[in-house]
């Protein structure tokens, strides 16, 4: 446009007005690039400072590297001016490229658990910072490095979360201690922890399995889906988790921090000793959990060293009976009981290895429904009989075979072979109850446990008392010269010379000198008084 403008204004004879209006478009034209222009300008200039800050920044680093001084034993400036010629640039380039590519390295040996190379980064970062202090630079990349020894130490924890073995924590806590991060006592405690949350995760799985199960089963129009068999097969399970995860756990902790081991001649149990026996065994029970409660809390200055493994075996333990508990409480079979109480032996034998043998504190957890289990079948005899009763229909010939059947009929078996009286068979109402007795007692059978003696007894006491008071209320509402009646009392005679007796002596079979604390005789008293009517 200039070129143009110059050429007609000096071509002679050009008309001066065409001259003026070149000149206002040149001016209008200039006008509107000046803005683009310095806008042009402003930010090569600001390009041109950043690249400056860098380049000083990059020659301030090799400066202070490490690396390279020890190298050459010549003056500073001699070494900046050899490493900054044209032959050396390309090797310089590559180890500041390097250099500057550490943090995104370290970020991916963590990633794909080369853990040694990540360590390794992370110390060269280290070293890099504390060489140059002032460098922008190498704060940065130590700040990359921090970040990903963070992401390293989330993966060494998420790792001891889950199912290793020993060789593995090994390992894992080795580079934990490299990292320097925390103290011996912080080492013992994450552990313990990470072990823990593995194990309540493994519970927590089991239980959910379970639930479903039971929905399903629910759903599906299952009868005793969701109780009975589950139940015992969640027991079981249960308690196959701690005696394999527990026991790995304990022994993991043993063998990476050695010192904690038990010395020769001391003591092996981790539990609390057992007391008395004049204490109670859930009273123990009760106490061990809260002792193992508090000192779970093992971030307190006084649970240290090797109470810390202690104070978390006793809790876990407490947790395990608590959650046993609660199982055992869906189950309404003795044969079901005394399986998990095998279980439970088996248990405890193997974690008794370890110091954690828990067996004398399962007893205690199972009486409570072992004598459910028998008290309900105790009542659903007496239910039995009491709908026996109200459906029986009383007879002249009923009651004449009755008095003969009892006359003659004896405590022992016909045929010695140890089954029930054949002569019950006549009182429909005195068989259904001495039936009923019988379920209860083999229920009993698989779990006799020594302290259910006492109430067992008193429980087939009143079973039997409420039976004999049944017979007496049924002959009061009848004529006494009745056949009805005499049928009635030569029941009350079957109750009281045979089946009371019989019930008595098999609960004796099963707790010897059993059938003196029954006293069936003064539980069907009033029984026999009304079968004396009968002469």
């Amino acid at each position: 446009m200039c070129r143009l403008y110059n050429r007609c204004a000096l071509a002679p004879g050009f008309p001066l007005p065409s001259v003026v209006c070149l000149s206002l478009i040149l001016l209008s034209v200039c006008t509107q690039a000046l803005p683009a222009l310095s806008a042009s300008c402003t930010s090569f200039s600001q390009a041109a400072e950043r690249i400056a800050s860098s380049r000083a920044h990059n020659r301030q680093l090799l400066q202070h590297h490490g690396c390279v001084r020890p190298l050459l034993r010549v003056p500073q400036p001699a070494l900046l001016d050899r490493y900054l010629t044209r032959t050396h640039t390309r090797a310089l380039r590559r180890t500041l490229v390097d250099l500057l590519e550490v943090g995104s390295l370290l970020d991916t040996c963590v990633r794909t658990g080369a853990f040694d190379e990540a360590l390794d980064l992370d110390a060269l970062c280290a070293k890099l910072a504390a060489a140059a202090p002032g460098v922008p630079v190498a704060a940065r990349l130590a700040k990359e490095a921090s970040a990903g020894v963070a992401a390293l130490l989330a993966q060494l924890l998420t790792r001891l979360r889950g199912p290793v073995q020993l060789p593995e924590c090994l390992r894992l806590v080795g580079y934990r201690r490299r990292l320097g991060a925390f103290t011996e006592h912080e080492l013992r405690l994450t552990f313990l922890r990470c072990r823990d949350a593995w194990l309540s995760t493994c519970i927590a799985d089991l239980s959910t399995e379970f639930s479903a199960a039971a929905h399903t089963g629910q759903q599906g129009g299952v009868p005793g889906a969701s109780s009975g068999g589950s139940a015992y097969e969640h027991a079981k399970r249960l308690t196959d988790i701690h005696r394999t995860h527990l026991f790995d756990c304990i022994m993991q902790f043993r063998a990476v921090f050695a010192d904690d081991a038990p010395t020769t001649g001391s003591s092996n149990s981790i539990l609390p000793p057992r007391p008395s026996s004049s204490t109670s065994g859930i009273a123990w029970h009760d106490a061990a959990a809260a002792a193992a409660a508090a000192m779970v809390q093992v971030g307190e200055p006084r649970v240290r060293g090797s109470a810390l493994v202690h104070a978390w075996a006793s809790y876990r333990v407490a947790t395990f009976l608590e959650l046993l508990s609660a199982t055992l409480d869906r189950l309404t079979e003795g044969a079901a009981l005394a399986g998990v109480m095998e279980q439970c032996g088996y248990c405890g034998a193997s974690l008794g290895r370890v110091g954690l043998d828990f067996r004398p504190l399962i007893q205690p957890l199972v009486c409570t429904p072992a004598q459910r289990v028998v008290t309900t079948a105790l009542s659903h005899a007496l239910d039995g009989f009491h709908r026996s009763l109200a459906s029986h229909r009383w007879g002249a010939a009923a009651a004449a075979t009755a008095g003969q059947q009892t006359l003659g009929g004896s405590t022992a078996p016909d045929d010695g072979s140890g089954g029930p009286p054949t002569g019950l068979m006549a009182h429909p109402p005195v068989a259904v109850l001495l039936n009923g007795i019988l379920a209860a007692l083999n229920e009993l059978r698989h779990v006799p446990l020594p302290p259910l003696r006492l109430p067992l007894a008193a429980a087939l006491h009143d079973t039997l008392r409420s039976a004999a008071s049944d017979l007496v209320r049924a002959h009061r509402s009848m004529d006494p010269g009745d056949a009805s009646a005499a049928a009635c009392r030569a029941m009350a005679a079957a109750l009281a010379d045979v089946a009371a007796p019989y019930a008595a002596a098999c609960f004796g079979r099963i707790y010897p000198g059993g059938a003196a604390l029954v006293d069936a005789i003064g539980a069907v008293e009033v029984a026999h008084t009304l079968a004396t009517l009968v002469k």
